[in-house]
């Protein structure tokens, strides 16, 4: 049974349905081949995402060609909206954006809120005009890129064929139950300056997280306020990544602490940050059997 959110969108729908509902709202889609995030060839060899539209004769077409293609919604000013894409692969996009907003009092609301096959997320949001909208903004933090325009976000109820020792099992793009993009509110208005002028801080697909932040260098001169808490915890992530023991990874931590401006900041909140980076390092290295459970779960829900 679908179900629906408290404004009765549902999403669970078949792809065709699901696409018209998405331009329906102002958002220009296009079809993706089956199972894979890659352009679909009915769109042939070039142009990709700048085929996306809203015309409810082109989507009709496109989804009778193929009612299983997967979904593409074009980001930047073709939909007014970009998606803070938060990955899990290498540093934890969600834990490092949440710190991100906390420490600097940054409003944010999460009401368009995607959950990926790969346990990421895609937050939507609606772009006002006059705002920047860079092509991409890959590792603006470590595990968040941006996606502007030229780029696109797959969309529910799309799927990915995602493979491990048992085999292949397509794994779906859900919206968070109380989510929809029919609330993807307006960017925040510090949004537009820090895509303009932000430094990258490492990217989703970088492994090397002791690049950030130079652990040499807080040892001497501390952390800046206004990233404390995020700093200690990426130090503690590139640190436990290495397989640094306990100890050795809190000996370097209290260090750089000691040197660090203290004012509001007691030492508890730099080991709540270390217990919190070794618990991503050891989920990163856990086994595959929870999700190899979800996606048989969804395989069978789906009949496929």
């Amino acid at each position: 049974m679908s179900t629906a959110r408290p404004c009765g969108h549902k999403w669970d729908i078949p792809a065709g349905w699901a696409a018209h509902q998405y331009a329906e709202r102002s958002y220009a889609v296009l079809p993706l081949a089956r199972g894979s995030k890659k352009p679909h060839r009915m769109l042939g060899e070039q142009g990709g995402v700048h085929h996306a539209t809203t015309d409810p004769g082109q989507i009709e077409h496109w989804w009778t060609q193929d009612r299983m293609a997967n979904i593409g919604v074009a980001t930047g000013d073709a939909s007014a909206m970009i998606a803070v894409d938060l990955d899990i692969k290498h540093a934890d996009g969600r834990e490092v954006f949440w710190r991100f907003c906390e420490q600097g009092q940054l409003g944010m609301s999460w009401n368009a809120a995607a959950k990926t096959p790969s346990g990421g997320w895609h937050i939507w949001l609606r772009t006002h005009p006059g705002m920047s909208v860079a092509r991409e903004r890959r590792g603006i933090l470590p595990g968040v890129d941006i996606k502007g325009n030229g780029g696109y976000v797959v969309a529910a109820p799309s799927a990915l064929v995602m493979e491990d020792q048992a085999g292949s099992y397509p794994v779906g793009y859900t919206w968070d139950s109380l989510s929809c993009p029919c609330t993807a509110p307006l960017a925040p208005p510090w949004m537009g300056p820090w895509l303009a002028y932000a430094p990258a801080a490492g990217s989703a697909g970088s492994s090397d997280l002791g690049a950030v932040p130079d652990l040499d260098e807080a040892e001497l001169k501390g952390f800046e306020p206004g990233r404390r808490n995020i700093s200690f915890y990426l130090a503690a992530c590139s640190m436990y990544a290495r397989a640094w023991p306990d100890d050795a990874v809190i000996r370097r931590l209290r260090a750089i602490w000691e040197k660090t401006d203290q004012s509001g900041m007691r030492w508890h909140e730099v080991t709540t940050a270390a217990a919190s980076a070794k618990a991503f390092i050891e989920r990163d290295r856990a086994d595959e059997s929870t999700k190899t459970g979800m996606l048989a779960a969804w395989a069978r829900k789906h009949g496929v």
